[in-house]
């Protein structure tokens, strides 16, 4: 049941956030005005296990990871990109060892599961590029849940928390500043759909 959930999970991530490659190349107008965007609304509220994982995450240190703390120039050890859905929320968290989870509002999900090379590597990536937008980014010691429809980051860094956020649909386009970042979160959620595919063949 589980990797059903998990299925659908990254399904509707890929149709929200994974189909930025063939938005991208169509968006070639300015956003609209905020004043023609929708109210915003809360995701479902989720349920224990989700918050007792993200809150972990959010508070622990890189030596309770079991991660060597970051260099100079090297601020960031782990990024959670959480995506606000009709049907709940859903959670990409990647860590400098190459660690990668994907966790959703209703329980689903892959805890820890580093996978195969690309995994790391994505995972990696995702921590890297979070820690070259940390300058367009706001230390943060609160951690409000995306709501539907938008993306929220939360950088981990010695310095503490940072993050940043904007509509799903705002960041498919190469222009936006968080582009990149969104892009390189949904590459960790297609390296993990395609390592879940292969241990099932």
């Amino acid at each position: 049941m589980r990797n059903v959930i998990l299925v659908l999970l990254v399904a509707a991530c890929l149709a929200l956030g994974c189909g930025w490659q063939n938005r991208v190349q169509a968006q070639k107008k300015p956003a609209p005005p905020a004043a023609t965007r929708q109210a915003r609304r809360k995701a479902p509220e989720p349920i224990e296990v989700y918050t007792g994982l993200r809150g972990h995450f959010l508070k622990v240190t890189p030596e309770e990871f079991g991660l060597e703390k970051p260099g100079p120039g090297e601020k960031a050890y782990g990024v959670l990109m959480e995506m606000g859905f009709e049907s709940g929320l859903a959670s990409i968290i990647s860590l400098t060892s190459g660690d990668a989870s994907l966790y959703t509002g209703t329980g689903g999900g892959i805890i820890g599961g580093g996978g195969g090379d690309a995994v790391k590597r994505a995972a990696r990536d995702f921590v890297t590029a979070a820690g070259k937008h940390l300058p367009r980014m706001a230390a943060s010691k609160e951690f409000p849940y995306a709501e539907i429809g938008r993306v929220r980051f939360y950088v981990l860094t010695l310095d503490g928390v940072y993050t940043a956020e904007a509509g799903s649909d705002e960041m498919t386009d190469v222009r936006h500043p968080l582009h990149t970042l969104f892009r390189a979160g949904h590459e960790v959620i297609t390296q993990l759909r395609l390592s879940t595919e292969k241990k099932k063949e």
